[in-house]
């Protein structure tokens, strides 16, 4: 398995720091620090929001801690949300060295994966659909 899905798994697909969540992840070395020592040591690894990643950076959190959040993940199940805020008229997506401007940017075998519905306001929201190896569904938004 590779150490990004690992460390995406051991946190529940979100940010484990308490009342957050957010399922857009980095992956944040403290075990020893990056700047320390360049590594992909899962151990010493932690996937967190951008927020926490940049929290942890300033020594937010001890190792320990650190370590406490990967074995015991705010999203304790398979329930995972965020807000993407990015608010625009007309959507432009780049794919490779191609972009353009599409309702569906992603399906598979059919289904829309990821795609943008426009709201109300006239303003694009993406859509992302994830499901697991069960095709049960992991995240839809």
């Amino acid at each position: 398995m590779e150490i990004l899905e690992v460390l995406r798994r051991e946190v529940n697909f979100g940010c484990p720091v308490a009342n957050c969540g957010v399922p857009y992840l980095t992956w944040h070395h403290f075990s020893p620090p990056w700047r320390v020592r360049e590594h992909h040591n899962p151990k010493g690894m932690i996937a967190l929001c951008r927020t926490h990643h940049d929290m942890a950076e300033g020594s937010r959190w001890t190792a320990e801690q650190l370590r406490q959040m990967k074995s015991q993940p705010f999203i304790a199940g398979n329930s995972i949300s965020a807000s993407y805020d990015y608010l625009r008229k007309k959507v432009v997506c780049k794919v490779g060295n191609l972009a353009y401007n599409a309702r569906n940017v992603l399906e598979i075998d059919g289904e829309r994966v990821i795609g943008f519905e426009r709201d109300d306001q006239g303003y694009d929201r993406l859509n992302v659909l994830i499901r697991g190896k069960d095709n049960s569904i992991i995240l839809e938004k």
